[in-house]
């Protein structure tokens, strides 16, 4: 099973370009927000070190409805070591396949690919600690 060894326990704001995310454990999730829009991500464990409280995640994709997806990902580090990146994106694969039907496009026949339009990542080491953002966009 692949899973993070640590998430932000705290309320830890980051800025994004203009956006601005943070995180915190509420009840028995994780809850990450971007745009101010809370996002709820289960935990397999909440515990707490001497560093405090954390929480451990799995990777996962939670599709949120209208083209948005919460991704959770491994990120592995140089040192060989792995966090988590935690992001938030719009797909126009929708879009895209609303356009192909009224074009008479079966779409069900076909493999879409492309990337998303629009990502804001937060990148996470292993404790826990932000290590890096990202915003994405085609």
């Amino acid at each position: 099973m692949s899973r993070f060894d640590r998430s932000p326990a705290q309320s830890v704001p980051v800025d994004v370009d203009d956006s601005e995310a943070d995180g915190f454990i509420e009840g028995g999730a994780f809850v990450c927000r971007f745009h101010g829009l809370p996002f709820r991500i289960e935990t397999t464990e909440i515990a707490k070190d001497q560093r405090g409280d954390y929480a451990l995640i799995e990777p996962t994709d939670i599709d949120l409805g209208g083209g948005f997806l919460l991704r959770i990902e491994e990120e592995w580090e140089e040192d060989g070591d792995h966090g988590c990146q935690i992001c938030f994106m719009r797909s126009e694969v929708g879009e895209w396949h609303r356009i192909l039907q009224e074009k008479g496009v079966d779409t069900s026949r076909i493999n879409l690919c492309m990337p998303p339009s629009q990502s804001i990542s937060v990148y996470f080491d292993r404790d826990g600690n932000v290590n890096g953002t990202g915003r994405g966009g085609s």
